[in-house]
C-alpha cells in the first residue's frame, strides 16, 4: 500500500485543526475530493477571485473611488499634519477622513494581492512537485513539504471567504488594518516555506552530489569489471568457437573413421611392420637405399611404380618395413602408406582401399587437423563402393604434398583366381594413379612379390624392376656372420664356427629363411663331428627338405600324430587365423568320445600346445590377457605351401592307428565344424536371461570359442572336403535337425551380414545376390539336397530382414528388441512339406494350402475376403481355349483357431464374349489406358463376383452362377465394368474411363507403380519422359479448346439433381465448421511437418531453412521474370494471375486443392486466357443401377459425368435399407442416388490439406442405416522450386488418411444431404512411389471401428473410432494402435494385409494374401543357371534370388490374442489434430464456378 501524498497529508493535518463548523465549508468539501489536486483548486480560487472583481458593485466603487482614494493618498501626510494641528473636531473629522481613505485603499489592494499571490502559486505549485520528485525520499523534505500545503490551503481558504463575503462587508472589514493582516501572515508564511525548502533542497542536493559521486566511483569500478569479465567472455567465446570447430573437425574425422572401417586393418599391419622391424638385423637392407631405380623413383626421375621381385624366404617383407621407415625419415613431408598382404586372410579390394585411405586420413588430420565438406560428402554415402573409395583417396591425394604406397607380399593373392581378381582391381587403381597427370608427381608405388606370371602381364611394362635376390645373398652372409645367439653358447672353436657358417652361407644363397632355420637346427647337435656331418651330409637342400625332417622328428606314436596332424589342418586351412581357445576346443570335440558333447576334460592343456607347435606355427598376442585369445598363425607361406602339397606328411613312420587319421587335409575342419554344430547343447533355440544368451544346458554362449566360427563356415568347409555318401547324410541330418535353426539363430545374432542382399554395381543385369550358406556339392548332387536348399530359400525369403537386422544399420527400434527370437518367425506358413515348418512359433500361423501345397494362381488370379475374416475365396484362370475360359474357384473356411479347410470347389465356364475379356487383359507392352481395370473382383461380402463384364452371385450351395442379363452380350451401355455393388435384386455398376487412350511408359514390372498418383503414370522408377509425351502434351493443350466444352459436360439421363434440406438438424459438434469463402484446406502447418522443411521447422521452430530461402529466391526470380512490361498488348493482359483481379484461392470450385502441379513454377495460380490448358487426360464417371428379372435387368437410374483426376478402388455403396446409392466420383466429389425416385445430388468432400488429391474413397453405412462413413487415402504432393530440383529434390508425397462419419437424415434419407458428426485424420509418412493397381492397404470396418492396416513388414494397423466419444477409444484421440509389434514376413510388402478384430471368444485374424513376384526378366536366367556351385562371372557360388520371379506364394495367415500377443491399444502418435472453421470433411454443395471469360468483366478500383 502506496503512502499518502504531501498534499494528501497537509489537507488531512489542516482540516483535523479546524473546528467542526468550518469543516462544512463548500471549500473544505471540495478539497476532500480524491481527485483534487493542488493546481486543481488554485485554478477554482483564481476562478472565484476573477468571479468576485467582476461584481458590478465592486467595479462601480472601484471606477468613482479609486481615483479619489488615490489623490487623497498623495496627500497622506498633509491629512495627518492636519489631523495632529487642528483642535478637536476638526482633527476627528481629519482623522476619519484619513480612516476611510487608508480602508478604501486597503480594500482595493486586497484583491490585487490575491490576484498576484495565485499567480505565484501556480510556479509555487510546481517547484514543489520537482522537488517532492527529486528529494521526495527525505523525511525533512516531505514535511517542508506538507506544511507549505497546510499554508496554501490557509491562503485558498481565507481568499475563498474574502471573495464569498459581500462586498460592503467586506469594506468595512478593510478600515481595519487588522483584517488584511492575517492574509498577509499567511503569504508571509507561504514565501518562508519556499525559502525553506529551496534551502533544505540545496542542502539534500549537497548530499546527493556526494552519494552521486561515491555511486559514480562505484560504477566506475563496476564497469570496469563489467569490462574485464566481458572480455573474459569474450575470449571465452572464442575459445569455445575454436574448441566447437575442433570438435567439429574431430567428429568428421570419427565419422569418416567410422566409415572407412579401416582401424582393425591397419592395426594388424602396424603390429606386422613392427614385428618384421625387430626381424631385420642392423646393416642388411641397405643396399636398397642406395639402388639407383630406387634413387630414381624417389626423385621422380624415374618409373613412378618399383616392382622389387624375389624368390620366397629372401626378406622381401622385411625389405619393405626398412624402405618404409627409411622413406619416412629421407623425405619428412612424404606421407607413406602401406599394407602387407597376408596368405592366410583374402581381403578384398574394397579392403585394402579402405585400409590405405586410413592411413592417408590419418596423415592428413595429423598435419591440418581440419576435414573438408567434399572429403566428408564422400563418406556420408550408405556404402563404402569402390567408387566412394577412389574419389576420396583423390581428394586425400591432393591435400598432401607426396605419398608412397607400398604394397607387399602381391604373390599371395595369386594363388586362387578370386584372390588374384580382388587384388589386380587394387593394384590397377594404384598403377593409374601413378600415371594421370594430376598425380604424377606425387604418387610413387612399390610392389614386393615373388615372380608370378600374372604380375608379370601386369606390372612388367608399367614399373621398373629391381632383382632383389643378387643383393640379398650379402645381407644373408652378414646375417650367418654376426654375433648368433644360436651358435653363441656352442663348446667350438671359432674357427669351427666360421667353417660351419662358410657351408651354411654357400647353401643358403639368398635364402634368410633357411639361413635361420638352419642356425637354430645347429643348436640341437650333440658334438662337433655331429654338427660337421649334419652341415655335410644332413644339411636340407630345400625348405620343403627342411620342413619334412621337422615333421619327422616329431613322435611316430598315432595319438601324438593325429593331434598333431588335426592342429596343422585346423590352422593351414582355416578361412580366418584361428585363435588358441578356438582351436583347443575343436581339439576336445575331435578327441574326445562323445561326438555330441564337448567335455572340458577333453580339451588340451595350453602349455602342451605351446611347446608343440613351435617354430612353424607362432603364437600372436595382439595385446591379448587371455592365452586363449592369442592368435595362431603359420611362421611363413612357404609352410601352407608345403602342406598343401604334402597332406601325408606324418603318415611316414606312424606307429598304430590308421594313415587317414593323420593326413593333414581340409577335411579336418568340415568334419569338426559339423560335429560342433550337432552337439546336444544346439538341439534347441538360443535364449536370454539376464541379457546373455543360453544354450540348452544353461551355457553362456560367448564362452563358446568355436561356435561362431563353425556357424559361419560350415558350409564353406564342407565345399572342400570330398563329398560322400557318408557326409551327404551326415549334412542332411544336420539340416532337418534342430541344430540347423540354433545354427542360423547364431548367424543371425553374430554373424555379420550373413542374410545381408548384395549386387555387383559393375554390371547392369539388375541381379540381387544372397551369400551361400549350403555346401555346393550337396545341393546339385541329389534332388533332396535340393529340396532342402529350396524349402531353406523360401524360408530366407520371407524373413531375411528379420536375420539381417541384427547387424545391419538400418534396423529400426520395432525390431531390435526381438532380434535372435526365431520363434517369431511364422514357420508353419512355408507348409508341411517344408522341413522347416516343424519349428515352433510364437503364435498360431496357417498357410491356405492343399494337400501342402498351394492352390492354382496365374497373372489373372483374385482373392476376396469376407467382412469378418473367416472366408477366404480364390479364383483363377486354368485354362483358355478358342475364347472359352475355365476358372477354378476355392472357398476356404476358418473357425476358431484350426487351419484353414477347403470349403467348396468348383469350376466356372465362361467365353471372351460374355466377358469382354480382351478389354481387361490388353498385353503390357501396349498402349492402353492408365486406368486399367481388374478383371476380376469379388463383392466385399463374397456373395458376388464379377470376371470381366459379367457378374455372378454365389447360391445356396456356396456356388457362383450367372445373373441373367449382365454379361458382354447385354446392352449395359458399357464396355467396360470397374466397380459394382448389389443388393437383393438391385445392381449397381459403375467404371471411370479415359475418353480417350493415353500412351504409357512400361517399366516391365507387373503392375503399375507411381511415383505419383498422376495424370499419365509417367516416371515409374525415375523414368524419363519420352519426347512424344511432351509432344502429346502439346498438342492436348492446343486441342484444349475443341476437348472443354465436352469435359464439363454432364449426363443425368434417367434422373435430375435435387436435394432437400428437409428438418435435418445441425451437427452439435460442428455447428460452426461450416464452408466460408475464406475457408480452405489445412495448413501443412495444422499437419505433419513439411519432408522438405530442416529438423528446427518441423519442431515448430521460427528459424527459416536452406530449402525455404532456395524457395523464396527461387520464387523472386520467377516473380521477376514474369513481371511485364508496361505497354502490354491485348493478348497479354489477359495473360494477368487471377490474384491481380480476384482472389481466386476463395472459389472452392477451383481444382487447385487436388491439383498436383509438374511445373517447375513456384506459384500455383493458373492464368486467365481462353482456357485453362490441362495436364492429364478427363476420364468419364459412368454409373447405371438395374433392377434384375428373370428376363433380364431393367434400367432403373444412369449417370455419366466428366471427372478432372483419376480415383481408385472406390466401390458404389447400397444403403441397407433406403433406396440410396453412394458412389465417389473424383475430386472430392460424391453422388446420392435415389434409384426409386430417379434423383440425385453431389457432395464435394473436401481434403484435409493443400494440394492434396484422394486416392481412394471408401464408403460404409452403418448396419441401421442412420449413419454413413467415409475413409479417404490422401496424397499431398507440393511443387518443388526449380532450384531445389536443380540441387536433387526428388518428388515426394506425404499420405494421410481421413475418415469421416455423417448423420442421415431419418425422415428424408435419400434426399437430405448428410450431416458431419465425426472426424479424424491419420498420417501416414511420405511416400515416393506408389502402386494403385495393388494398393497397400486394407480396410476392415465394424459398427464402431475401422481398421486400417498398412502392408509392412511389420503389423501396422490403426484403429480409428467412427464416432465421437467412444468409451473404447485410447484417452482424446480416436485414433490407436498395437502397443507392442508382431513381424510379419517380408512378402507382406507384396502381400494385402488384412487385420479382423476379435469377436466374442473368437481371438483376431492376422490374412496376407497371396504374393506375385513378377514376370522373369529374361536377364534373370534359369533356375538351374543359379544354383550353388555354378559359375557366374566373378561371383562363383552366389546365386540370385530372383529364381521364384514368376511364382505366387499361397495366401497365409495368423490368429492373434489381441492382449496377449500385441499387449493391446494404445494411442497413436500419427494422429492429426483437424482444425476447426476449414470445412474440412464437410460435405458441401458445389458453387457457381469462376468462368475466367464471362466474369470478367472489370472495371477500375481506386484505394
Amino acid at each position: 500500500m502506496t503512502s499518502p501524498t504531501p498534499f494528501r497529508q497537509a489537507l488531512d493535518q489542516y482540516i483535523a485543526s479546524l473546528p467542526e463548523k468550518k469543516k462544512k465549508r463548500e471549500f473544505i468539501v471540495h478539497c476532500c475530493a480524491e481527485a483534487a489536486t493542488p493546481e486543481d483548486i488554485n485554478e477554482a480560487i483564481k476562478r472565484v477571485e476573477e468571479k468576485s472583481t467582476e461584481k458590478s458593485g465592486r467595479k462601480m466603487v472601484k471606477r468613482i473611488l479609486s481615483p479619489v482614494v488615490s489623490v487623497l493618498r498623495d496627500y497622506d501626510g498633509l491629512i495627518n499634519s492636519l489631523a495632529s494641528a487642528d483642535p478637536m473636531p476638526t482633527a476627528l473629522i481629519w482623522g476619519a477622513l484619513k480612516v476611510v481613505v487608508d480602508g478604501t485603499h486597503r480594500f482595493f489592494g486586497l484583491f490585487e494581492t490575491i490576484k498576484k499571490e495565485l499567480l505565484s502559486l501556480v510556479s509555487q505549485l510546481q517547484r514543489i512537485n520537482m522537488y517532492d520528485d527529486l528529494y521526495g525520499d527525505s523525511p525533512d523534505m516531505q514535511k517542508l513539504l506538507c506544511q507549505s500545503f497546510i499554508n496554501m490551503l490557509r491562503f485558498w481558504s481565507r481568499v475563498d471567504k474574502e471573495c464569498n463575503s459581500y462586498g460592503f462587508t467586506v469594506f468595512l472589514k478593510s478600515a481595519a488594518s487588522f483584517s488584511t493582516k492575517k492574509l498577509d501572515t499567511i503569504i508571509q508564511d507561504i514565501e518562508e516555506d519556499a525559502d525553506q525548502i529551496e534551502k533544505l533542497a540545496s542542502i539534500l542536493e549537497a548530499n546527493l552530489g556526494r552519494d552521486e559521486r561515491k555511486a559514480a566511483e562505484l560504477e566506475r569500478f563496476r564497469q570496469e569489471r563489467e569490462r574485464v569479465a566481458a572480455q573474459k567472455e569474450r575470449d571465452a567465446q572464442a575459445a569455445f568457437r575454436d574448441q566447437h570447430m575442433v570438435d567439429r573437425e574431430e567428429e568428421r574425422y570419427r565419422r569418416m573413421c567410422e566409415w572407412l572401417c579401416a582401424r582393425p586393418g591397419n592395426e594388424d599391419n602396424l603390429r606386422h611392420l613392427r614385428t618384421l622391424g625387430g626381424q631385420r638385423m642392423d646393416g642388411t637392407c641397405n643396399w636398397i637405399l642406395e639402388h639407383q631405380s630406387y634413387l630414381d623413383w624417389c626423385s621422380g626421375s624415374g618409373s613412378r611404380v618399383l616392382w622389387v621381385r624375389a624368390p620366397p624366404a629372401t626378406g622381401k617383407s622385411v625389405l619393405s618395413s626398412h624402405v618404409i621407415g627409411s622413406t619416412t625419415q629421407r623425405d619428412a613431408d612424404a606421407v607413406v602408406v602401406y599394407h602387407f598382404y597376408r596368405f592366410d586372410q583374402m581381403q578384398r579390394s574394397s579392403e585394402v582401399l579402405r585400409i590405405l585411405a586410413g592411413q592417408l586420413l590419418d596423415a592428413h588430420w595429423a598435419r591440418a587437423h581440419t576435414i573438408s565438406e567434399n572429403m566428408l560428402g564422400q563418406t556420408q554415402q550408405n556404402v563404402c563402393s569402390t567408387d566412394h573409395l577412389h574419389a576420396l583417396i583423390s581428394l586425400l591425394l591432393n591435400a598432401l604434398p607426396k605419398v608412397y604406397f607400398i604394397l607387399d607380399g602381391l604373390d599371395e593373392e595369386c594363388s586362387s583366381e578370386p584372390r588374384w581378381l580382388e587384388a589386380d582391381a587394387t593394384l590397377s587403381y594404384l598403377l593409374k594413379l601413378a600415371s594421370e597427370p594430376e598425380t604424377l608427381d606425387k604418387v610413387r608405388v612399390w610392389y614386393s612379390s615373388q615372380p608370378r606370371h600374372c604380375l608379370d602381364e601386369r606390372l612388367k611394362a608399367n614399373s621398373t624392376i629391381i632383382e632383389a635376390q643378387v643383393h640379398t645373398q650379402a645381407d644373408v652372409a652378414r646375417y650367418l656372420h654376426r654375433d648368433n645367439p644360436e651358435l653363441r653358447d656352442l663348446e667350438v672353436s671359432d674357427a669351427d664356427k666360421d667353417q660351419v657358417l662358410e657351408s651354411l652361407q654357400e647353401r643358403a644363397e639368398a635364402n634368410f629363411l633357411w639361413a635361420s632355420l638352419m642356425l637354430r637346427s645347429l643348436k640341437t647337435r650333440n658334438s662337433l663331428s655331429d654338427m660337421k656331418q649334419f652341415v655335410a651330409d644332413g644339411l636340407p637342400g630345400t625348405l620343403d627338405g627342411y620342413y619334412r625332417k621337422i615333421f619327422d622328428h616329431f613322435d611316430r606314436s598315432y595319438s601324438e600324430r593325429s593331434l598333431i596332424s588335426k592342429i596343422f589342418a585346423l590352422v593351414v586351412f582355416a578361412r580366418r587365423p584361428l585363435r588358441l581357445g578356438e582351436i583347443r576346443e575343436a581339439l576336445g570335440l575331435l578327441l574326445g568320445k562323445n561326438s555330441r558333447s564337448l567335455d572340458s576334460a577333453d580339451i588340451p592343456f595350453i602349455s602342451r600346445l605351446r611347446t608343440l607347435l613351435p617354430p612353424l606355427i607362432e603364437f600372436q598376442r595382439d595385446g591379448c590377457s587371455d592365452p586363449d585369445d592369442c592368435t595362431c598363425r603359420l611362421f611363413h607361406s612357404t609352410v601352407r605351401e608345403f602342406l598343401v602339397k604334402n597332406p601325408e606328411v606324418l603318415q611316414a613312420g606312424l606307429v598304430g592307428g590308421s594313415i587317414e587319421d593323420v593326413l593333414i587335409g581340409p577335411a579336418v575342419l568340415a568334419n569338426v565344424c559339423l560335429r560342433y554344430l550337432c552337439q546336444e547343447r544346439y538341439a534347441r533355440p538360443l535364449r536370454k536371461r539376464d541379457g546373455r544368451w543360453i544354450d540348452a544346458s544353461g551355457g553362456f554362449v560367448d564362452q563358446h570359442r568355436f561356435h561362431l566360427y563353425s556357424a559361419k563356415y560350415w558350409d564353406k568347409h564342407l565345399d572342400d572336403a570330398e563329398p560322400s555318401e557318408e557326409l551327404y547324410e551326415r549334412v542332411s541330418s544336420f539340416i532337418l535337425s534342430p541344430n540347423f535353426q540354433t545354427c542360423v539363430q547364431t548367424q543371425s545374432l553374430w554373424v555379420d551380414s550373413q542374410f545381408g542382399v548384395f549386387c555387383y554395381p559393375s554390371r547392369d543385369d539388375g541381379r540381387v545376390y544372397l551369400r551361400r550358406m549350403f555346401p555346393a556339392w550337396f545341393v546339385v548332387s541329389g534332388s533332396a539336397g535340393l529340396r532342402l536348399w529350396s524349402d531353406f530359400r523360401a524360408f530366407i525369403h520371407e524373413w531375411k530382414y528379420f536375420l539381417h537386422s541384427p547387424t545391419a544399420c538400418t534396423s529400426t527400434s520395432a525390431i531390435l528388441p526381438y532380434v535372435g527370437e526365431l520363434d517369431r518367425c511364422w514357420w508353419p506358413t512355408l507348409g508341411p512339406r517344408n522341413f522347416l515348418s516343424r519349428f515352433k512359433c510364437k503364435y498360431t500361423t496357417f498357410a491356405f494350402l492343399q494337400d501342402g501345397l498351394p492352390t492354382n494362381g496365374g497373372w489373372h488370379y483374385r482373392e476376396g475376403v469376407s467382412e469378418d475374416g473367416r472366408e477366404l475365396i480364390s479364383i483363377a484362370l486354368v485354362s483358355s481355349s478358342h475364347g472359352a475360359f475355365t476358372f477354378e474357384c476355392n472357398i476356404w473356411k476358418l473357425s476358431g483357431t484350426t487351419p484353414p479347410r477347403i470349403h467348396k470347389q468348383q469350376h466356372i465356364k465362361t467365353s471372351d464374349q460374355l466377358t469382354n475379356w480382351r478389354n481387361y487383359v490388353a498385353k503390357r507392352n501396349q498402349e492402353t489406358t492408365s486406368t486399367r481395370v481388374s478383371s476380376i473382383a469379388f463383392s466385399s461380402c463374397n456373395n458376388y463376383l464379377r470376371i470381366g463384364t459379367q457378374l455372378f452371385m454365389r447360391n445356396s450351395n456356396d456356388e457362383y452362377e450367372p445373373i441373367v442379363g449382365f454379361d458382354g452380350l447385354a446392352n449395359m451401355h458399357v464396355a467396360g465394368i470397374e466397380e459394382f455393388a448389389v443388393r437383393g435384386n438391385i445392381v449397381a455398376v459403375a467404371s471411370r474411363r479415359h475418353a480417350r487412350p493415353i500412351p504409357r511408359y512400361t517399366s516391365g514390372l507387373p503392375d503399375d507403380n507411381l511415383e505419383f498418383v498422376g495424370f499419365d503414370f509417367l516416371r515409374v522408377e525415375g523414368a524419363h519422359r519420352p519426347a512424344w509425351i511432351e509432344s502429346r502434351h502439346d498438342q492436348e493443350a492446343d486441342d484444349e479448346d475443341e476437348s472443354e466444352s465436352d469435359s464439363d459436360s454432364e449426363s443425368d439421363e434417367g434422373g435430375y439433381e435435387t436435394w432437400s434440406e428437409g428438418s435435418t438438424e445441425l451437427s452439435d459438434t460442428y455447428e460452426y465448421d461450416v464452408i466460408t469463402p475464406w475457408a480452405g484446406p489445412m495448413s501443412d502447418t495444422d499437419s505433419e511437418p513439411d519432408p522438405y522443411a530442416s529438423d528446427d521447422e518441423s519442431e515448430g521452430s521460427s528459424k527459416s531453412s536452406v530449402v525455404d530461402s532456395l524457395k523464396d529466391e527461387d520464387q523472386d526470380k520467377d516473380e521477376s521474370n514474369t513481371s511485364a512490361p508496361e505497354d502490354k498488348s491485348d493478348s497479354e493482359e489477359e495473360d494477368l494471375p487471377p490474384s491481380a483481379v480476384v482472389n481466386w484461392a476463395q472459389f472452392h470450385e477451383d481444382d487447385d486443392d487436388y491439383q498436383w502441379s509438374d511445373s517447375d513454377s513456384d506459384s500455383d495460380a493458373p492464368r486467365i486466357r481462353k482456357r485453362q490448358p490441362k495436364t492429364y487426360s478427363r476420364s468419364t464417371a459412368f454409373l447405371e443401377i438395374f433392377a434384375k428379372g428373370a428376363d433380364g435387368p431393367t434400367s432403373l437410374f444412369h449417370f455419366t459425368k466428366s471427372l478432372p483426376f483419376p480415383l481408385y478402388n472406390s466401390p458404389p455403396v447400397f444403403h441397407p435399407t433406403k433406396s440410396l446409392v453412394v458412389w465417389p466420383l473424383s475430386a472430392g466429389d460424391v453422388i446420392f442416388v435415389d434409384y426409386v425416385a430417379k434423383t440425385y445430388f453431389i457432395r464435394k468432400l473436401r481434403p484435409s490439406t493443400q494440394h492434396t488429391r484422394q486416392i481412394f474413397m471408401k464408403c460404409y453405412f452403418s448396419p441401421d442405416g442412420s449413419y454413413v462413413h467415409f475413409a479417404c487415402l490422401e496424397g499431398q504432393k507440393k511443387p518443388i522450386p526449380r532450384v531445389l530440383k536443380k540441387i536433387g529434390f526428388k518428388d515426394t508425397f506425404k499420405m494421410a488418411l481421413l475418415v469421416s462419419t455423417y448423420r442421415l437424415s431419418s425422415r428424408k434419407t435419400t434426399r437430405s444431404p448428410p450431416i458431419l458428426v465425426h472426424r479424424a485424420r491419420l498420417a501416414l509418412g511420405v511416400e515416393t512411389t506408389l502402386s494403385v493397381a495393388q494398393l497397400p492397404f486394407t480396410l476392415t470396418w465394424t459398427p464402431k471401428h475401422l481398421y486400417f492396416t498398412r502392408s509392412t513388414e511389420t503389423l501396422r494397423v490403426a484403429r480409428v473410432s467412427l464416432f465421437p466419444g467412444d468409451k473404447n477409444a485410447v484417452s482424446d484421440g480416436s485414433i490407436s494402435v498395437p502397443r507392442k509389434p508382431i513381424l510379419l514376413p517380408e512378402s507382406a510388402t507384396r502381400r494385402a494385409v488384412h487385420f479382423f478384430p476379435a469377436r466374442d471368444s473368437d481371438p483376431a485374424i492376422l490374412l496376407l494374401g497371396s504374393e506375385s513376384r513378377g514376370e522373369t526378366h529374361p536377364n534373370d536366367g534359369r533356375i538351374d543357371d543359379q544354383l550353388p556351385g555354378k559359375q557366374n562371372q566373378n561371383a562363383a557360388s552366389i546365386y540370385s534370388i530372383k529364381n521364384t520371379m514368376g511364382l505366387r506364394s499361397s495366401p497365409i495367415g495368423c490368429y492373434l490374442k489381441e492382449e496377449g500377443d500385441f499387449g493391446g491399444w494404445c494411442k497413436s502418435q500419427d494422429a492429426s489434430k483437424l482444425p476447426n472453421d476449414l470445412g474440412i470433411g464437410q460435405l458441401d454443395h458445389r458453387l457457381e464456378k469462376f468462368d475466367p471469360e464471362d466474369d470478367c468483366d472489370l472495371e477500375p478500383y481506386f484505394r
